[in-house]
């Protein structure tokens, strides 16, 4: 994920927002901050 921009980071977080509600978006964010 090092190549994204910060506007592309900021419309993935807002994505993973979106869907937060998902069990398995906890694991996305762990691996976006590894």
């Amino acid at each position: 994920m090092d190549g994204l921009s910060e506007e592309q980071m900021a419309e993935v977080e807002a994505f993973l927002e979106a869907i937060d509600n998902h069990d398995d978006v906890q694991n996305v964010y762990v691996g976006l901050a590894g």
